[in-house]
Parts: C-alpha cells; sequence; structure tokens
C-alpha cells in the first residue's frame, strides 16, 4: 500500500548520510540512499541578507555587555574585568569607543589610570523601558506560550535549565525568567531538580498557527508551501515537473511536495507518523 506523500517526506528528512564517525555503508546499499535534491546550484550572495548579517552581528556581544555592567553596583566595570569576563572575539575597547551612544569611557580617580566602562543615560532610560515590557502581562503570557509549546514538543515534556539558557535569546526570554514568568504559570510548568517541567498539556496550542489561520476556511488537511528559490539556483528538469520541450511531463516529486497533507507532527507520537 503506497505511504501517504506527508509521511514518506517526513521518512525522506530521517535518513542519515555516512558522517565522520560512521563508516560508509557497503556498495549495495549506497544506492539506497536518498537526498532531498541533487540538482545544481551556483552559489550567488544575497547583499541585502549580508549587510543584515553585518550589522546585526554585534548585537548579542552588546546586550551582554550592557547586562554585565547593569548588575554592577556601581554600574560601571573597569576595561580589563571586562575582558576576562565575557571573552569576545575582538579588543573590548575597541568595541566598546564602537559605539559611543552606548557605553563611556572614564577614569574613576585620577590616581587611577585603568579605565571603566559605563552606559549613557540614553542606553540607561531604554532599558529602563525595557524593564516595564518585561513586567507587563503581555509580555509573561506570550513568553509563557513559547515555553508551554518547547516543553510540549520535548520527549519526556522536562528540558535542563542549562539546555534553555542556550535558547533564551532565541525565545526572547529576559534574564530571570525563572523568577519573573515561571511563578506566573503554575499551571503550565515549573522548576524542580534543575528542570523545566511540563504541568498541563495545552490542547489549543498545540494546534500549529498555519492550522489555526485555515479555521475559517473548509481545511481539508491540505496545505500549499509555496517555494521561491533563491538567485542563481537552477531546478533540474526532472524535478519541477516539465521536460526539455515544456510539454509538463517530467516528474511530479516537487510539485506534488508542495501540496502535502499537513500534520503538527510535533505534537503526535512518533509511531502515528509512520503508520
Amino acid at each position: 500500500m503506497p505511504q501517504p506523500s506527508a509521511t514518506r517526506f517526513l521518512l525522506l528528512l530521517s535518513r542519515r548520510t555516512p558522517t565522520r564517525n560512521r563508516p560508509p555503508p557497503p556498495y549495495q546499499q549506497r544506492h539506497h540512499l536518498r537526498t532531498i535534491f541533487d540538482g545544481i546550484f551556483k552559489p550567488v550572495r544575497d547583499r541585502g541578507l549580508d549587510h543584515a548579517v553585518e550589522r546585526e552581528k554585534s548585537l548579542k556581544p552588546l546586550i551582554s555587555l550592557k547586562t554585565l555592567i547593569k548588575r554592577e553596583p556601581s554600574k560601571s566595570l573597569p576595561l580589563s574585568l571586562i575582558k576576562s569576563t565575557l571573552h569576545l572575539p575582538f579588543r573590548p575597547i575597541e568595541f566598546i569607543r564602537k559605539y559611543p551612544s552606548v557605553f563611556e569611557e572614564f577614569l574613576p580617580t585620577p590616581t587611577i589610570l585603568q579605565p571603566h566602562i559605563r552606559l549613557t543615560p540614553e542606553i540607561l532610560h531604554l532599558d529602563a523601558e525595557e524593564q516595564l515590557v518585561y513586567q507587563s502581562h503581555q509580555f509573561k503570557h506570550q513568553s509563557s506560550d513559547r515555553l508551554l509549546k518547547l516543553l510540549m514538543i520535548a520527549r519526556i515534556h522536562k528540558i535542563p535549565l542549562p539546555l534553555i539558557e542556550h535558547l533564551r535569546w532565541d525565545l526572547g526570554l529576559p534574564d530571570d525568567y525563572t523568577e519573573t514568568v515561571v511563578p506566573e504559570f503554575p499551571d503550565y510548568f515549573r522548576v524542580a531538580g534543575g528542570f523545566l517541567e511540563l504541568v498541563c498539556w495545552s490542547h489549543e496550542l498545540a494546534v500549529s498557527v498555519i492550522q489555526n489561520r485555515n479555521k475559517k476556511d473548509e481545511f481539508d488537511g491540505q496545505l500549499v508551501f509555496p517555494v521561491q528559490f533563491s538567485t542563481g539556483f537552477e531546478m533540474d528538469k526532472k524535478y519541477d515537473g516539465e521536460d526539455d520541450e515544456g510539454s509538463g511531463e517530467g516528474s511530479k516529486d516537487f510539485s506534488n511536495w508542495v501540496y502535502v497533507i499537513f500534520l503538527s507532527a510535533g505534537y503526535f507520537p512518533p509511531f502515528f507518523l509512520l503508520a
């Protein structure tokens, strides 16, 4: 019996290629290994993306330095302590002088020649506004939804706190989320034994955003995932549904993949996808 297209696609993603620590399979088995695409791709630089990456690459170390200075009782730090604490991939003094609207360099006393760093009044004002956002009910509710979804797709419905700390930047969580966000929602999750544990499953959040957007329409489980390739990408004829003469007699694999049966895979047990 042929498998549904979504199941075939998920199985295709789960197949692993040989890694450095795993010996390659025998020659008889290699022809069974498949990849998503083996067409021709000529890399072309996306200048807009390159500019965005170049512009934002200093944002995370800037926020880390701001937080480090703000935690000090004196609201300032000697330059040598910054160098040994943050381990920036560049010289701290060059980074600090690059943002004079954020950091101020000063000498605490005439006898101390070691420069100290503090935040400018404008940044302190923005930081106070940021703290008001963190304290708002809307922000805490949105943060709790993201944490709850993360726990629901975890295998054992609990995640070590150090792992969440690595994801905190991407989840948009404050530094003290375990003291400000987690206690506000005891019916959702709790901290126990160094883990964040799921307390109650949310059927409302177990529905994907795509499905929620299609609730008003007649939803038959089939969604369209339009794909727009980057500049320089050339699709092989056997994948785009066209033959060499453009008669549409080519393979429909990629065209059929765009119209797949959508499953909220993260909220179903694995054996359901293999049925």
